[in-house]
């Protein structure tokens, strides 16, 4: 069965290359609408995604990246909440350092974890959330949990499954795919222009 660490690179949402975006944000709050109808989906025996113009669940529709004094909040609002097993995998950058955040709802199970960089280790932190309002997805991280950043820029990647994740043969299972900053998905989560601390 595809494990999760190989539906990551499969999906180029890993945090290790990030687009560059120049420019910094006048605000700390910055809005990004994704094109309707930009998920993809494919199969683990398939190279090539293809457009999924139908799929609902997880099709990014907006973002919203608020940096205040004291946290970070990224809305993603979809066309519909996922109902079976998904994932969303977050990046937030800092001048210092690259976080992680990954939200797990599989069979029936959820999870919510920040690491640092490479390391596969939740990073300690009482002041974090990830839960669902309405048709969005919504992170938050207390700044003191990332080292207080000057500034930050983050993005984040919707998986869905057509089933059970974990109970599925993966030659039948359809995954779908959308990168909520760019229409489909790249070679890596697209991060936002830098927001300083509001």
């Amino acid at each position: 069965m595809m494990n999760i660490r190989r539906l990551v690179a499969t999906l180029g949402l890993s945090s290790a290359l990030v687009l560059s975006s120049a420019g910094i944000a006048s605000a700390q709050r910055w809005v990004h609408a994704d094109p309707s109808g930009d998920a993809v989906t494919f199969t683990d025996d398939e190279t090539a995604p293809t457009v999924a113009p139908d799929q609902k669940q997880g099709d990014v529709v907006q973002t919203t990246i608020s940096h205040t004094r004291t946290k970070v909040v990224i809305r993603v609002r979809m066309r519909a909440i996922p109902r079976d097993d998904w994932m969303a995998f977050g990046v937030i950058r800092t001048p210092r350092a690259s976080f992680d955040l990954i939200q797990m709802k599989l069979a029936g199970g959820r999870h919510f974890g920040i690491s640092k960089g490479d390391s596969e280790r939740d990073v300690r932190c009482a002041a974090k959330s990830s839960r669902i309002d309405r048709t969005a997805l919504v992170f938050t991280v207390a700044r003191s949990c990332l080292g207080n950043p000057r500034w930050i820029r983050a993005g984040v990647g919707i998986a869905t499954f057509d089933g059970s994740f974990l109970e599925e043969d993966e030659d039948d299972l359809a995954t779908y795919a959308d990168d909520a900053l760019r229409r489909s998905i790249g070679e890596d989560i697209r991060l936002s222009p830098r927001l300083r601390r509001g």
